[in-house]
């Protein structure tokens, strides 16, 4: 999930200025094998406020969109805008501020909350020697 939001973190903030309807100037976008995520759906919110949406369809994010999911696999908050927009140098960067209160993801199933422990122990152990 680390991975998928740090794509969202570089797609979102040009996406969703404006809250204008541009997928298909990004789509599709293909998300590596190696992640467990084939089929999901995410609502961003920033700053408690609704942001906008992404849905990855057989491991690729088929649509960027404004308006809310209905049943999405995966509810992320984000603590301000700042953190979409801000330069992460290393992946070390990346997980010191998925580990921070600025950013909560919240797994809407059980499966949802394997994959994304999953991811979260695979990411740090990938950092160790990245």
């Amino acid at each position: 999930m680390k991975q998928l939001l740090l794509l969202s973190f570089l797609l979102l903030p040009s996406v969703f200025a404006g809250c204008s309807n541009l997928s298909e100037q990004f789509m599709p976008i293909e998300i590596p094998q190696a992640l467990p995520y084939t089929n999901e759906r995410v609502n961003v919110h920033v700053a408690d406020t609704f942001y906008g949406s992404l849905i990855l369809e057989d491991k690729v994010i088929t649509e960027l969109s404004c308006d809310p999911l209905i049943d999405p696999s995966y509810l992320v908050y984000l603590s301000s805008e700042d953190v979409l927009t801000r330069s992460y140098s290393s992946l070390d960067d990346v997980i010191m501020v998925m580990d921070s209160d600025d950013v909560d993801i919240q797994p809407q199933s059980v499966m949802g909350k394997i994959k994304y422990g999953l991811s979260r122990a695979a990411l740090k152990v990938v950092s160790w020697f990245w």
